[in-house]
């Protein structure tokens, strides 16, 4: 039974639609499960693996070219340790430590809770496990393409969520697949190992084999690894069945990474057999159908999901060749991609979800396809100008993107080196990379505001650090784990594709991503954009320090750096993604974080510890005890909402000095910050009877030294810090931070204890050594 806080939520938001919407819904809603139970049916007696055509004896068109080859060797150590991993079937996702993922295994568990199905002594062969386990419809094919790998092969166990030891059925239909029912249990994890983001890494390393820099016998065992990994999922992962097509973002990143690596196999020289190609292209062909019939597209609200089915179906357009279904694809995909660009970014070019973590993975998703789209053959750029012949995928109204005929025309008589783009998009594609270095402000590591799930698009030049989370095999000293609040890479990626030097020596690590991307066509520098939209040099992408659309404000006054949160939920009101973090603030002293926000850890294995995570509580503001800035609905169904009742605002603004205000506690808070050299002063106003709580959460790293009542003495670095307060007194409570998803730490917080409307305090530089 819902409970009533959710039976609430779907009035208030039936309310919220005009009669035609909410009639439009009901009939597409209809429309779809028809659709789907003839679909469903029609899949018992007829197999959902797509038959050959014509085209699949084509080859693939060509985007990827080989980089200098000195940029893989300035990594080669990186690349051969992730090379090796995915060679052994060890992977490192959403805070599970390297782990060999294959059948029978048994798992760490999570949250308290562990699930073994050990099968390995049902089956003599993996060939009688797929006839087990695969439906009557698929089985022969799905043989077949087993029978293709090489001997020896270890298969893995693609339908494990690999923490919880939990397993979704490889023989149910996708849409009958459901996350979050068991507890601990997390769907995520095989979508993430589904999305395949490791294959790049193979290629790269197959590249330093054959250019001598490593063992020329790794090159064969790359190359054989990629092709049976390949053909492994497609046999085990029947089209439309099981945990990998559930979700139609993660069919649409999962192909685009199969597609860049094959891409940079072939530029690196290497050859695949026909056969293999003929089911590598027939499963390409099969991901567009699914992602075209599998839209995430809603009226009402569509973020990062549909920009990646988008992103997914372009580069399935773009690669294969030529024909009425895969121009009328593209031409749906290119169109449809300005116009979320318009909507899913702010004119300032931050993204609209109320996450710097989303906004690194939409702004993956864009600059990869704004590449892409530019590079297109001629053939392909014919079929953005025959609309007329191509089909809406959605049940929306026909939208033309700002500028869509300045764009075709561009497309028509296309000149070198000159982008087809209208200058809004390249405006907001510029501030896509200004907002990653504001919220990073040129460190390595940027600030956490709103949700992190560690999402990535390509993952062609991670950041690594050493590994904090527990591995199977801890013999090992020279683990590796990506580094989640490094997003150095997009910035470089944008750098590259628009042309700009990369902003100084902070960013030169990442030039491999750099480079990669303006290789894309084949061309030393992709393209240069129109004067009127971006002047040319090799100054650094800018400095904005005021992102309204996002509400994220930084203020900078000598070594003391605050990130101020003021704004909008994101989503248009939904909150899906954000925090209550209103008048929150990061404090950074130098390079390093004083005062941060700790993250999200995980979403549905845990309810409690995401509903703690994105609390009031577990930010630096004010909060009142049993009362949360905006309110969500109980249970799952409220995990990805957030109402917005503070209506947060900024109400003045300078150099070094902000004063914002919401309304979320039925009586206005406002906040003001001040800073100067070395000190930050704050003033909290709520008139409200009752205790209040001021928060400091504490980077991990911070120690605590001293503390009185009115006074906490840390050491960050090479300094002293002190907090003081008046009035009130200080606690020390414990907290945690989560660098990535699924990863979390034991730190503390400073917390003001007061029942007055005015609470004035102070974090002031004493020395430094």
């Amino acid at each position: 039974m819902p409970s009533v806080t959710n039976v609430v939520s779907r009035i208030r938001r039936a309310a919220s639609l005009s009669p035609r919407v909410a009639a439009k819904r009901i009939t597409n809603g209809i429309r779809h499960r028809v659709d789907q139970a003839h679909r469903r049916s029609s899949a018992l007696v007829r197999s959902t693996y797509g038959g050959e055509s014509p085209s699949s004896k084509r080859p693939l068109h060509r985007y990827f070219h080989a980089i200098d080859i000195s940029q893989l060797r300035s990594r080669s150590e990186i690349i051969e340790f992730l090379a090796k991993q995915a060679t052994s079937h060890r992977f490192d996702l959403l805070g599970s430590g390297w782990t060999h993922v294959r059948y029978g295994a048994k798992y760490r568990g999570m949250c308290g809770h562990l699930y073994f199905d050990d099968d390995s002594s049902r089956f003599r062969s993996h060939s009688d496990r797929l006839r087990s386990r695969i439906n009557a419809a698929n089985r022969a094919r799905s043989l077949h393409i087993w029978s293709l790998t090489d001997d020896g092969y270890e298969p893995i166990d693609w339908q494990r969520d690999f923490k919880s030891g939990f397993r979704w059925s490889e023989s149910i239909w996708y849409t009958q697949i459901e996350g979050g029912i068991e507890p601990g249990t997390d769907i995520k994890v095989p979508w993430e190992l589904g999305r395949m983001q490791h294959l790049p890494q193979l290629a790269w390393a197959y590249g330093l084999a054959k250019s001598g820099e490593s063992e020329q016998n790794l090159a064969d065992r790359h190359l054989r690894e990629f092709r049976n990994q390949i053909l492994d999922f497609v046999a085990a992962n029947p089209p439309q069945f099981g945990v990998n097509w559930r979700c139609t973002m993660d069919v649409a990143i999962r192909i685009a990474n199969w597609l860049v690596a094959y891409d940079l196999f072939r530029a690196f020289g290497a050859k695949f057999n026909p056969e293999f190609d003929a089911v590598f292209i027939n499963s390409i062909r099969d991901h567009g159908r699914h992602i075209v019939a599998n839209l995430e597209w809603d009226e009402r609200i569509r973020a990062n999901h549909y920009l990646a089915d988008l992103a997914g179906l372009l580069f399935v357009s773009a690669f294969l060749s030529q024909d009425r279904q895969t121009a009328c694809w593209l031409e749906f995909a290119v169109r449809e991609y300005l116009n979320e660009v318009s909507l899913q970014f702010t004119e300032d070019g931050a993204n609209f979800e109320a996450s710097t973590a989303y906004h690194r993975l939409s702004a993956e998703m864009v600059a990869y396809s704004t590449a892409l789209i530019q590079a297109l053959p001629a053939e392909k750029v014919e079929s953005l100008h025959t609309t007329e012949r191509c089909t809406r995928f959605h049940s929306g109204p026909h939208v033309v993107p700002p500028g869509w005929s300045e764009f075709v025309s561009r497309c028509r008589t296309r000149l070198p080196e000159i982008t087809v783009f209208p200058e809004w998009y390249i405006k907001r594609l510029r501030g896509m990379a200004d907002f990653t270095c504001a919220v990073s402000s040129n460190t390595e590591r940027i600030v956490q505001i709103g949700d992190n799930d560690s999402g990535r698009f390509l993952k062609l030049w991670p950041s690594m650090r050493p590994t904090i989370a527990a591995a199977e095999n801890d013999d090992d000293s020279k683990l590796l784990t990506e580094d989640y609040l490094d997003h150095r890479h997009l910035v470089a990626a944008i750098s590259g594709l628009l042309g700009t030097g990369l902003a100084g020596n902070v960013y030169e690590p990442f030039r491999g991503e750099y480079e990669a991307i303006q290789a894309i066509g084949g061309k030393p520098a992709l393209f240069k954009t129109a004067e009127s939209a971006l002047r040319q040099s090799d100054a650094p992408i800018s400095t904005t320090f005021d992102f309204p659309g996002f509400g994220l404000y930084l203020i900078t006054q000598g070594p003391l750096r605050a990130l101020f949160r003021c704004g909008p939920v994101g989503q248009h009101g939904n909150g899906g993604h954000a925090h209550n973090d209103q008048l929150s603030f990061e404090l950074w002293y130098k390079n390093d974080p004083l005062f941060v926000d700790p993250g999200t850890y995980v979403y549905t294995p845990d309810w409690e510890e995401r509903n703690r995570f994105r609390s009031t509580a577990m930010h630096n503001t004010l909060a009142i005890p049993g009362v949360e800035q905006n309110t969500w609905s109980e249970g799952r169904n409220g995990l990805f909402q957030l109402f917005d009742q503070a209506h947060a605002r900024i109400i003045s603004r300078n150099s070094a000095c902000i004063t914002g205000e919401h309304d979320g506690f039925g009586s206005r808070h406002r906040r003001t910050i001040q800073i100067s050299d070395f000190k930050l002063t704050g003033t909290d106003d709520i008139c409200k009877p009752g205790a209040k709580w001021i928060y400091f959460h504490l980077d991990p790293a911070v120690i605590i030294e001293n503390q009185s009542n009115s006074r906490v003495t840390l050491r960050v670095a090479d300094a002293r810090v002190t907090i003081t307060t008046n009035p009130g007194q200080f606690g020390i409570v414990e907290s945690a931070f989560s660098a990535g998803y699924g990863e979390i730490v034991q730190s503390r917080a400073c917390r003001i204890e007061s029942t007055a409307n005015e609470i004035r305090w102070a974090v002031e530089i004493l020395a430094t050594d």
